[in-house]
């Protein structure tokens, strides 16, 4: 019996000191309008991918950012294209959290052969070294409609891309198969 006092009394006491602590704490709200310094980049970018990487140039060990460029004008591409997008971009810095600098666009949409012309969906991408390759993988749509049974919302592939160097330009192989 004084083992489940004291298990409870312990648990109180835990629960005490938390409540206390968060009364304590003034924690912002989460924002993702966040003001400068900026992380890698002012400019429009999302769904970013940080592999390790070296710098090709100047040899130096450092990381690879990849990002889909957002073009920010959903209005001009109805109906809901709400993030349009047609090219990845890659940021590289020493260390990962500093020093970022933008090295132009990796890959292109009009790069793979199975996207329609201006699809702009090229969002998300990933990427991954093996051996003197570095692969790129960017989800992309081979069907802009939104009925059919080729649609925009049934059409998503993947696209693998290739490059020795971490900076592309990456040269499309293909598309991971369903």
């Amino acid at each position: 019996m004084n083992r489940r006092r004291r298990f409870r009394a312990s648990v109180l006491a835990l629960a005490a000191t938390a409540a206390v602590v968060a009364a304590t704490l003034n924690v912002p709200a989460a924002s993702a309008d966040v003001p400068a310094p900026y992380f890698a980049s002012s400019a429009n970018r999302a769904d970013p991918h940080v592999i390790t990487c070296t710098h090709p140039t100047t040899g130096v060990n450092g990381f690879c950012l990849y990002t889909s460029k957002d073009m920010g004008q959903s209005q001009a591409y109805p109906p809901a294209n709400y993030y349009p997008m047609v090219e990845t971009r890659v940021h590289w810095s020493p260390n990962g959290y500093s020093g970022w600098t933008d090295e132009g666009v990796a890959f292109h949409e009009d790069d793979i052969s199975w996207v329609p012309n201006d699809a702009k969906h090229q969002w998300a991408p990933a990427a991954v070294q093996s051996g003197s390759y570095y692969y790129l993988y960017v989800p992309n749509v081979a069907c802009t409609a939104h009925t059919g049974s080729c649609n925009i919302h049934n059409s998503s592939r993947i696209a693998v891309a290739r490059s020795t160097n971490p900076f592309g330009p990456f040269d499309y192989q293909g598309y991971v198969p369903h």
